[in-house]
């Protein structure tokens, strides 16, 4: 059975909507899902604004029955002196609302006192029979639920204590006050004005409710909300309000009066935005979606018609006929293009290569040499871009260009950020640089740089320079902390897309993280919801150029002031070339040298040769030079060392502070150092 197949075109639109539909399915889900966290994190603070709300309404209460009970130690009360006991409490009344009321009743709710009426009216029996029977039943204050006053026909509310003689109640003493004041109350709380906020007795009956107080007060609470409300102390639960309006009710009973304040916000404010930014995830989507596919389709004719043309050409070359290479613009076909003609040229001049193979092998060995040789010369000679060479320069060439301008010795590391900042000039306007002045030597400032390569790359990609508003903040200092100086490097992210942590390491977070490790350093990496935030800590001994002088661009042979013109010099060095070079720029400054490319010859010499200098590698075959440093040591002879390692802890302590210079190393540079001994 033959597959079948499709064109190119096909396959990329499928690609390309394959790609797009699950990033917009992904974003209206991730939409939903912010969209329930934020309903519950809205309905909490709603709670939390209930409770408190439960809290002020008892404080009230408990101080009405404060008062309440201070008066009712009054001995006037106690000994039936009426008139005496109205006074007094007329006079706590202007401590109290306008509207409040005292009064004194007996058992059977008959008052003895009401500082509503003037002395010789009949007094009516209390509207609050319940709270009086209450009173007297439990020996214990008492708070009713919305009443009509007997008096002015208000909506009120009582608070009862009772009066106590020989331990028995003798009277009710309440205090009746408007629901005016309960609207204060809620008022004074300062709940969003898009709040419908009330205060529900016992019985499911609003005494206040904002907005409109006046038409709900009296009313009782909308059903489903109090047939929830009966069930539990707390809640929340979606209902319409009085006036038909969907909300989000949530509600908390206080357990000292029985009273419940219920918060309900309207659903229209929750849902509104979800519903914009439904709105806008699907244009947006839909549009990304429309250019994703005709970008495939154009592409796809673009791709079908070279690989035409490329197969027509394939044809007349197999048969010798002249053809036209495709159109130019894609990397494959044009490899594919250049590698069928190049097979095709080495095929037709096989025969006659291999007649003149023979004659040719000498000569060609002998110019591949010279090139060799010319191109190390060439490239020593004009640039010191060899010394930055290291594992991953091919990926890094900003890198190795920095490295190569400050011979690769040591790099600010201010250039190093700005440096690899550059590759993305529109996103790097939006990063803040801010540090002292500090050099790195060439080991760190290689490490340093794939570091910032990857944070930069990741930044861009998906951190905070991938959206407009985003932006980066990149410091660093030296800590003078009791354990040693170490330096501390900053990278934080600010407003970018919501950060989480990654669910595997890729390359880039290996790099990041071993680099310091091979420095003894160490590196902490947040993935905060803001931002990625990043710290790498290194100690300073080991990554800092000290000497500004020696880690820039050498001095100049001027600035030096010790001829070098007649100086005996060891150059102990076991790289052929390596050793030729440097003979030959000592040697062309006057100096007489004398070489040794082993640990055996190089000690003889430093024991018993008559020298002003030495310039040692370090590493001779596998053994270490040091041997021989410590000869010249005895004898008063300097010397440096010429080294790839960077790392001081390869050197013994006593040699550490011994000058040394980095490989590859220039004749210039190495004038430079001995002039300096």
């Amino acid at each position: 059975m033959i597959a079948r197949s499709w064109s190119v075109r096909i396959w990329l639109i499928a690609l390309g909507g394959l790609g797009a539909l699950p990033l917009i399915v992904l974003a209206l889900w991730f939409s939903f899902f912010e969209f329930e966290k934020e309903r519950h994190r809205a309905l909490a603070r709603i709670q939390e604004t209930a409770r408190a709300m439960a809290q002020a309404l008892d404080g009230r209460f408990e101080a009405r029955i404060a008062i309440l009970q201070g008066l009712a130690t009054a001995n006037s009360l106690r000994d039936g002196r009426y008139e005496d006991f109205r006074v007094r409490a007329s006079q706590l009344l202007l401590s109290l609302p306008p509207g409040s009321v005292i009064s004194v009743s007996t058992r059977d709710g008959s008052q003895l006192v009401n500082t509503s009426l003037p002395v010789g009216r009949e007094l009516p029996t209390r509207s609050n029979i319940e709270g009086v029977e209450a009173v007297f039943a439990t020996g214990k204050p008492s708070i009713s639920n919305v009443l009509r006053d007997a008096v002015s026909g208000r909506l009120v509310v009582s608070v009862d204590v009772p009066v106590f003689q020989e331990q028995a109640v003798l009277y009710d003493l309440g205090v009746i006050f408007p629901i005016e004041e309960l609207v204060q109350l809620l008022r004074a709380q300062r709940s969003s004005p898009d709040w419908y906020t009330g205060l529900i007795d016992r019985n499911g009956i609003l005494a206040a409710r904002l907005p409109f107080p006046e038409r709900f007060a009296g009313a009782p609470a909308a059903a489903p909300l109090w047939a929830e409300m009966a069930l539990q102390g707390e809640g929340h639960i979606k209902t319409p309000a009085l006036d038909g309006v969907p909300v989000y009710s949530t509600w908390s009973r206080s357990t000292f009066s029985g009273w419940s304040v219920a918060i309900a916000m309207p659903e229209s404010f929750m849902v509104g935005p979800l519903w914009r930014r439904v709105t806008v995830l699907l244009a947006g989507g839909g549009a990304v979606l429309l250019a994703v596919l005709v970008l495939a389709l154009l592409l796809g004719r673009a791709i079908s018609l070279r690989m035409v043309r490329l197969a027509e050409g394939a044809d007349a070359i197999a048969s010798e006929r002249p053809a036209d290479s495709p159109p130019r613009g894609i990397r494959e076909v044009d490899i594919v293009d250049q590698a069928i003609r190049q097979a095709t040229r080495i095929i037709r001049e096989q025969e006659a290569r291999q007649r003149l193979l023979l004659g040719e092998l000498d000569h060609r060995v002998k110019n591949m040499l010279a090139t060799i040789q010319a191109l190390i010369n060439r490239t020593l000679g004009r640039t010191p871009e060899a010394r930055a060479l290291t594992g991953r320069v091919a990926a890094l060439a900003q890198a190795h260009a920095l490295l190569a301008r400050t011979q690769g010795r040591s790099v600010p590391l201010r250039d190093i950020v700005a440096t690899t900042l550059e590759a993305h000039r529109d996103e790097a306007r939006r990063v803040t640089i801010e540090g002292p002045d500090i050099l790195l030597t060439s080991r760190a400032a290689q490490g340093m740089a794939l570091a910032l390569h990857e944070l930069t790359t990741n930044a861009v990609k998906h951190g905070s320079l991938s959206v407009p508003g985003g932006s980066v903040d990149v410091g660093w200092e030296v800590d003078h902390a009791a354990a040693g100086r170490f330096l501390k490097f900053h990278w934080v992210e600010r407003d970018g897309p919501p950060v989480s942590e990654p669910t595997r390491r890729g390359f880039g977070s290996v790099l990041i993280g071993r680099m310091p490790q091979e420095l003894d350093g160490t590196v902490s990496q947040i993935f905060d919801p803001g931002g990625v935030r990043c710290l790498i800590v290194m100690p300073a001994a080991d990554v800092v150029a000290e000497d500004a002088t020696a880690a820039g661009a050498p001095a100049s042979d001027t600035q030096m002031g010790e001829p070098l013109h007649g100086r005996r010099i060891l150059l102990v060095e076991d790289a052929a070339l390596a050793a030729m070079e440097a003979t030959q720029a000592l040697e062309g400054e006057g100096c007489l040298v004398q070489a040794a490319s082993d640990l055996a010859a190089a000690v003889a010499l430093a024991r018993s040769a008559e020298l002003d200098a030495a310039v040692l590698d370090v590493n001779l075959n596998g053994e270490r030079v040091f041997p021989a440093a410590y000869a010249l040591r005895e004898r008063r002879i300097p010397f440096i060392f010429l080294t790839g390692y960077d790392d001081p802890k390869l050197w013994p302590e006593d040699l550490r502070d011994q000058p040394r210079i980095a490989k590859p190393v220039q004749a210039s540079e190495l004038l430079a150092a001995l002039r300096r001994l």
